[in-house]
């Protein structure tokens, strides 16, 4: 029998049997995440391409779409030389 501490000075008995019922359940939701996860991978769907995240922040002339300051240069000059 395992005893939980609640954090408020109550203890709670887990009984074996609910402790692997709910172990239990928790693998079985584990395992249908993954087998959800190879059938989008089965059908290409997690490598698609994000076309906004191609246009907006991995395209050359795109601007990203946050700026700073460092060393009080702006971050558009900083991506430039970080650049090439």
């Amino acid at each position: 029998m395992a005893t939980v501490n609640t954090g408020l000075g109550f203890r709670r008995r887990i009984f074996p049997g609910g402790l692997i019922f709910i172990l239990a359940i928790f693998g079985l939701c584990l395992m249908a995440s993954f087998v959800a996860a190879s059938e989008l991978e089965k059908q290409g769907v997690a490598h698609r391409p994000n076309q906004w995240l191609s246009e907006h922040l991995l395209s050359e002339t795109s601007q990203p779409p946050f700026s700073f300051a460092y060393d009080r240069q702006g971050s558009s000059a900083l991506r430039k030389l970080s650049r090439g």
